[in-house]
């Protein structure tokens, strides 16, 4: 298997990612048209640090707080790191959409390494070919969003952890949190990787997981990345209710009954998803659809090899059940965190990493056990 990987594994990844950056980069700066809504609203942003040097958001000043000047933006690390980008290849719409099909690519990475590290090469290959097959994952790393680095980070946090659990070592639990802390302050959709990084702790370790030095090294070093904007926040709160009180978009459902009704509207989602194109409607969505069916299928599998598991004393030793665990703690993130949006497959960005995944171990898994045939004597094997 490792020399199979060897002379075919990575050089079949570096075929499937330079095929999906030459495909992905044709004309990038004019297809899709260009979004009057979050684009001009995320470009502004580092244009304002660039030429004012100013954390601002100065379309939004009719609703006072100062946010012309300081806005308290929860997602600093995201227009930090396109700042920086834009700061060595020039500010624009192609620059931005350019710097989100990097980080598209970053995601295809680290979900690669993923299956690499908890099962096999074959299985990183296979949700690499999964996600690329996905008409949504597809057009939106064309255009200026930060669902992406988000992603990325939450998956980069994940795949640190299981380095982490196998190596023992403390600075990979660090470098995990601030990889998830990262995430975080990205785009707040990423905070399902801290609950679920914990959860996987308590599970494999039990309470006494709260007395381990993994866990405060992982859970200090997130709030290392986040505690500026916290602290911030705290100390000025009163500019950021102002700034954020007309914000029904994200916050429109904090009430008990608006939490659980984003819960009653998520198939919304996931029929949004199964429609495909958002934005090239002439797409073929073949192969997503394809990858959709899959999914299904996969989770019902690894839900019930995982029930299977139960009866043994570590069954959080499985790797199916700790993506299980991450799959499903996102799911329901998102079933209970984000209420009915235009645009509402966007948010899949978090969750068809993980779906890919399962899909890489369905299809592993089954050519395995189509391989053990050939020793049986029936005649039909």
């Amino acid at each position: 298997m490792k020399l199979t990987e060897r002379n075919f594994g990575l050089p079949i990844f570096a075929l499937i990612i330079g095929a999906f950056l030459f495909v992905g980069s044709q004309r990038l700066g004019a297809v899709p048209l260009p979004d009057s809504g979050d684009e001009s609203m995320i470009l502004q942003v580092p244009y304002e640090i660039l030429n004012r040097g100013l954390f601002a958001w100065p379309m939004y000043r009719y609703l006072g707080g100062n946010i012309e000047n300081t806005w308290h933006s929860f997602r600093p690390v995201y227009y930090l790191s396109m700042t920086a980008f834009f700061k060595v290849f020039g500010w624009g719409l192609l620059q931005g959409r350019a710097f989100n099909l990097m980080a598209a690519v970053l995601v295809l990475g680290v979900v690669f390494l993923i299956g690499r590290r908890l099962f096999d090469w074959r299985v990183g290959l296979l949700a690499v070919v999964m996600l690329i097959s996905d008409n949504t994952f597809v057009e939106r790393s064309r255009m200026v969003r930060n669902e992406y680095l988000g992603a990325m980070f939450a998956l980069l946090a994940f795949y640190l952890f299981e380095a982490a659990e196998q190596r023992k070592r403390g600075w990979l639990y660090a470098a995990s949190g601030l990889a998830a802390g990262a995430g975080v302050m990205t785009h707040t959709n990423t905070l399902y990787i801290l609950g679920a990084i914990v959860l996987l702790m308590l599970l494999k370790h039990g309470w006494r997981a709260l007395a381990r030095r993994s866990t405060y090294l992982f859970v200090g070093s997130a709030l290392v990345v986040m505690a500026y904007e916290i602290v911030y926040d705290v100390i000025d709160y009163a500019n950021v209710r102002l700034q954020y009180h007309g914000d029904r978009a994200h916050f429109g459902r904090v009430s008990s009954s608006g939490l659980w009704q984003n819960v009653l509207d998520e198939p919304a989602r996931y029929k949004d998803w199964a429609a495909g194109s958002l934005l090239l409607s002439d797409v073929p969505r073949t192969l997503q659809h394809v990858f959709q069916a899959l999914t299904v299928v996969a989770l019902v599998y690894v839900i019930a090899a995982c029930v299977h598991q139960f009866s043994r004393a570590k069954a959080v030793d499985d790797s199916r059940a700790r993506v299980l665990v991450v799959t499903l703690i996102a799911m329901l993130f998102l079933a209970i965190a984000t209420g009915r949006r235009r645009k509402y497959a966007i948010y899949m960005a978090y969750l068809t990493p993980w779906f890919a995944l399962c899909v890489g171990v369905l299809l592993r898994d089954g050519v395995e056990r189509l391989g053990r045939l050939r020793s049986k004597p029936w005649r039909i094997a």
